[in-house]
């Protein structure tokens, strides 16, 4: 069941379901909680399932400030502490995970039962020797130009990098 919560100055969408041991779901950048929307569906018999809509994301509101890693993490730990849940297992896709590791550091790793990581390695960071890292400062000053003057075709190359052909098992 999706709901409004209100937590300090902004309001938030967040889905709720099921009962039993919690489980959180963390979308990524520019992407919303219906992302999980099969999860939803599928474990919502044996798991309390939470999915919020991160703030400036979806169907939550949108702010000119705020948009951090940190303040995303804080904004989870709020949202988890309106709805009295304790100890969920944390599901980080992308740039979710980001939070969720966030949300470790903030919180420590007794605020949470478990932690899954969905398509994120543990630096987006070039560097020597290191094989999935894809931004180097080039590339970062790349995009900040490209924010300032082409935020469309932006997120248009960003969102295609997030996008694939389904393959069998995914398509039923």
């Amino acid at each position: 069941m999706g709901q409004q919560i209100r937590v300090g100055e902004v309001s938030f969408w967040v889905e709720d379901s099921g009962a039993g041991s919690p489980v959180v779901f963390v979308h990524g950048w520019s992407m919303s909680g219906r992302f999980f929307q099969r999860q939803l569906d599928k474990f919502h018999g044996s798991h309390r399932l939470i999915i919020p809509d991160l703030r400036g994301h979806g169907r939550s509101e949108k702010p000119t400030r705020g948009h951090t890693v940190p303040q995303y993490a804080a904004d989870l730990q709020a949202i988890l502490a309106r709805l009295s849940v304790q100890r969920p297992v944390l599901v980080g896709w992308s740039m979710g995970a980001m939070v969720a590791y966030e949300y470790l550091r903030a919180f420590g790793e007794s605020s949470v039962a478990g932690l899954v990581i969905v398509d994120q390695p543990p630096s987006d960071f070039a560097w020597e020797g290191y094989e999935f890292g894809v931004f180097t400062l080039e590339t970062l000053r790349a995009m900040n130009e490209q924010l300032q003057l082409d935020q469309a075709g932006l997120v248009a190359e960003f969102t295609e990098l997030m996008l694939h052909v389904p393959d069998e098992p995914t398509q039923a």
